[in-house]
């Protein structure tokens, strides 16, 4: 069992994380009153939660944007860095406020609030909004003459065929997403289509990084082919990559190869015990940092979320440069690895240092994204091809017992020698 903290080093974490201990310390998951230094507020936390980074909830919510105080001027900055121009005063989080989208030049009329919580600001860059003038433009290019004002993107839009002269009524959205506007001058064209020859068909494909494995026979009819990016079989048709749609599924993310799926949860640390189906059907598998049996998503290990809730690492920013690093702790008989950003507050090393570990070395990488996937890497090494368990229980260490092994069945320079061999792998790909 581990020694029972020093109370004068516990409190030295409090006060370093902003609270001063108003009693002894007892144990570190009892309530601890204490006083925030910064605000005054009176508290309970858990040394345990100030140690993993858990503050004043006080001055927490003091640093949040309070809509009835904020500034013109604060506001405006906010809107700017959105790629918006305000054009009058701000006068409320959830009012309308009138802006120039820096991008399209248009005039429109966001709310901060929406801004605040991730929204794009402009309608009309995403498709929201159109624009009348824009929506002739693009009629136009489709030789189509418009014969009556704009109503809207799905409704019948009554123009002259600049090809054949014939009057018809196709929505705004339907050409926009590629689709025709007259239906004689479609089957005009899928005739022609049609008597391409080979050859011709060919190069298009080809210019579309798709190289056909059979002879060309329709323009709306499956194609086999061979994608020169990915390298898999796919069966786009003709019609569609003429018309300037990729013809590779798996290269857009819309169809997925099992044994790209199978990787990826390897990489993301995680052993599949099942088949894969589909991106959204719960995919049984086990969490290689702790042996638990969850069930993920595809989609949700592809998105860089988490899929056990056992070991989530929310601290991790996988944009920020952070490390890998190697920790042992003599008294347990135990090592263990990590990753963290570099910046990230608490220092994970210093923390583990506090409790008694011995911090052995570390590698830096441009990305926490790098990291994890390493750390990734590493752990499946230990546990599957060394067969090595868990050391320690979450009882005894808490947070990153899952990441820990028996020092008495592999040492820290097996570890680093892995880890070296792994690095040179990943940067010669």
């Amino acid at each position: 069992m581990p020694k029972k903290l020093d109370p004068k080093v516990a409190e030295k974490v409090m006060i370093r994380q902003g609270w001063k201990p108003l009693e002894p310390y007892k144990s570190a998951l009892a309530k601890w009153k204490c006083k925030c230094i910064k605000c005054g507020n009176l508290g309970t936390p858990q040394f345990s939660n100030v140690q993993n980074g858990s503050g004043c909830t006080v001055c927490k919510n003091a640093q949040k944007i309070n809509s009835r105080t904020i500034s013109h001027v604060d506001a405006a900055k906010i809107m700017t860095q959105a790629g918006m121009k305000p054009l009058v005063l701000y006068k409320g989080i959830k009012t309308k406020w009138k802006c120039k989208c820096l991008v399209c030049k248009k005039i429109t009329y966001p709310t901060l609030g929406n801004v605040i919580q991730g929204h794009e600001a402009c309608a009309y860059c995403t498709g929201r909004k159109v624009d009348p003038k824009d929506a002739i433009k693009v009629m136009k290019k489709a030789k189509l003459s418009p014969l009556e004002p704009f109503r809207g993107a799905d409704k019948p839009w009554k123009c002259e065929c600049l090809q054949c002269g014939r009057t018809t009524s196709p929505a705004y959205s339907w050409i926009k997403r590629g689709q025709g506007g007259c239906r004689p001058c479609g089957v005009k064209k899928g005739g022609i289509k049609n008597t391409l020859l080979d050859i011709d068909a060919k190069e298009v494909m080809l210019k579309a990084n798709l190289k056909p494995l059979e002879k060309y026979k329709k323009a709306d009819q499956p194609w086999k082919c061979r994608c020169l990016v990915c390298k898999k079989i796919v069966y786009p048709s003709f019609s569609n990559v003429n018309s300037g749609n990729n013809g590779c599924l798996y290269c857009i993310g819309k169809k997925v190869d099992a044994k790209d799926a199978i990787a990826l949860m390897r990489k993301n640390g995680f052993e599949p015990l099942e088949s894969y189906v589909d991106s959204k059907k719960k995919w049984k598998s086990r969490h290689i940092k702790c042996g638990n049996i969850v069930y993920p998503q595809y989609n949700t290990i592809q998105n860089r979320q988490t899929g056990c809730s056992a070991c989530a690492n929310y601290g991790i920013d996988y944009t920020k440069p952070a490390y890998l690093y190697i920790v042992q702790h003599h008294e347990f008989q135990s090592i263990k690895v990590g990753i963290s950003n570099n910046h990230a507050t608490p220092n994970r090393i210093r923390t583990h240092q506090i409790n008694g570990w011995i911090h052995y070395k570390s590698f830096n990488f441009e990305s926490g994204q790098i990291a994890e996937d390493l750390e990734n890497t590493i752990l499946r090494w230990i546990r599957i091809e060394k067969n090595l368990g868990i050391h320690l229980t979450k009882k005894l260490m808490g947070a990153g017992y899952t990441e820990t092994v028996d020092a008495m069945e592999i040492t820290v320079i097996e570890i680093e020698r892995e880890i070296k061999k792994v690095i040179k792998d990943y940067k010669e790909k």
